[in-house]
């Protein structure tokens, strides 16, 4: 509470960033242009307080809450679930090959035909017809085929390279959902130390401002001079520009905080929970490699990709071993006819009707024995694949390896950076404290007090930056050796029903 109406009253201003939360066009604004340091101060504050309300109208998230929101909305998962689906389905679809087809057609070129005909003759002087004949026909032929190809060389390492694939994909999401956990994670850290740091600086102009008010007292006594109280109104200036870089830097952290949790276009979130060291790393480095090295999925990955193309070579080579099938056939054949005569006033008609039904089963045969050496070369073309994945799985070893071993040194840095840097900012601000209570305008001055208030903001600058570091480092460690940090898995498990209908 004490800091909340400490941040009420100072006012710190954004010149330029400001203006985008104002209603009214920019060339409205009044221009500090012609005003004097203490005009501009007010002016500058009065636009940064519309700012900062607008901050913190936003809605609040603890990082648990973050996890969670992220890997129920953000479509990287989707897409990535789509693509394994994908896989899944040219599995099923080459298991299906084992399962007998049933097809229908006519031989002919049209599945019906009928045809109509009229004849005429005259052999009489009056030209007159004396008989007429008019033929009609209709004839089928339908045909249905049964067909079990109980013989295909290609089909099961095309199955097995199949399976191959769709293991690497679900893989390759896994990759997805953590790389979302930790993309998470460094945006909300971020997002804590910018506001934090904002909140400092905001303390400290507070108390930069109660230190002129108090200069100017003194200045009335005749203890301090004019040049501290210009001093400190340049001070104000100056963390006035830096509160400018630091809303900045809150402002992008939360943006890409709302992109990584796919928040609606302009809604905005707010950590709920302070920055403070998250638990110790307590597996030693050489057991962090080995886990990792055996369990990230970027190397499974590679190596069941590896396994794939290696049975596609297979089962483009089998190409040149023979098949064989079982074939059904059952025809209808239908022939109807007719002929219509008129002569001399009479008519007659005759019609003919026919069908008959023929059944055949036999055996099918295909042998491809030489076709230019096309197989063999799409066979070869696959088993390099199959070698380069083999050693994309050896570069992500050395990749892994790597990635563990800066993370862990980060860790163990910044763990020893944490304990200086937090005496550091203990004795900065007890300095400070003392510098305010005893300024008398001679062995403690202004530029005593701002060499003070610049140790501490310092001080609390390294402090932040390191505590962030610490929990990037450890949470990077849980994603490069392929574990789960807090409840992630369970709210990835939560999404898969949702993906699973789409």
């Amino acid at each position: 509470m004490v800091l909340r109406r400490l941040q009420h009253r100072a006012i710190p201003t954004l010149l330029l960033f400001a203006l985008a939360f104002e209603a009214a066009p920019v060339q409205a604004a009044p221009s500090p242009r012609g005003l004097d340091q203490r005009d501009i101060i007010r002016l500058l504050e009065e636009r940064w307080r519309r700012a900062y309300d607008s901050i913190e109208e936003r809605k609040s998230v603890s990082l648990d809450n973050a996890i969670k929101t992220g890997l129920l909305n953000n479509p990287v998962l989707a897409k990535a679930y789509a693509e394994l689906q994908s896989t899944q389905w040219q599995v099923i679809a080459v298991r299906r090959e084992w399962f007998p087809s049933l097809s229908g057609s006519n031989p002919a070129n049209l599945p019906w035909a009928l045809s109509a005909e009229t004849q005429s003759g005259n052999t009489s002087d009056t030209r007159s017809p004396l008989s007429t004949t008019q033929q009609t026909g209709f004839n089928t032929s339908p045909r249905v085929r049964l067909q079990w190809s109980f013989l295909d060389p290609s089909r099961t390492p095309r199955l097995k390279s199949n399976l191959a694939l769709s293991q690497s994909q679900q893989l390759l999401f896994d990759v997805s959902a953590r790389d979302l956990v930790l993309d998470i994670q460094m945006a909300y850290f971020s997002l804590q130390e910018a506001r934090e740091l904002r909140e400092l600086y905001t303390l400290i102009y507070v108390l930069t401002q109660q230190q002129t008010e108090k200069v100017k007292r003194l200045k009335q006594a005749g203890v301090a001079t004019k040049g501290d109280l210009d001093q400190l109104r340049s001070q104000l200036l100056q963390q006035l520009t830096q509160l400018i870089h630091i809303f900045e830097q809150e402002m992008i952290a939360a943006n890409q905080l709302a992109y990584t949790l796919s928040l609606e276009p302009g809604a905005l979130l707010v950590p709920s929970e302070r920055l403070y060291p998250v638990p110790e790393w307590t597996i030693p480095l050489q057991a962090t490699i080995d886990e990792a090295l055996a369990l990230r999925e970027e190397i499974r990955s590679s190596l069941a990709r590896a396994d794939s193309s290696a049975w596609m070579s297979r089962a483009r080579l089998n190409r040149y071993l023979p098949s064989a099938s079982i074939l059904g056939q059952s025809q209808v054949t239908t022939r109807a006819n007719g002929t219509g005569t008129l002569r001399s006033g009479d008519y007659s008609w005759n019609e003919l009707n026919s069908g008959f039904l023929s059944n055949a089963v036999g055996l099918g045969f295909y042998w491809l024995m030489f076709d230019g050496g096309i197989a063999a070369a799409d066979s070869s073309n696959a088993a390099y694949a199959a070698a380069s994945n083999r050693a994309q799985a050896d570069t992500w070893r050395y990749l892994v390896t790597l990635q563990v071993e800066n993370s862990h040194a980060t860790y163990i840095a910044n763990r020893m950076v944490i304990d200086t840097s937090l005496a550091q900012l203990k004795s900065a601000r007890q300095t400070v404290d003392f510098t305010i209570r005893n300024y008398d305008g001679s062995t403690i001055d202004a530029t005593t007090f701002i060499q003070n208030i610049q140790n501490y903001l310092n001080a609390a600058r390294t402090y932040k930056a390191s505590v962030k570091a610490y929990n990037i480092a450890i949470m990077s460690l849980y994603r490069y050796s392929a574990q789960w940090p807090m409840a992630s898995r369970a709210n990835l498990n939560e999404r898969l029903p949702a993906l699973k209908r789409q």
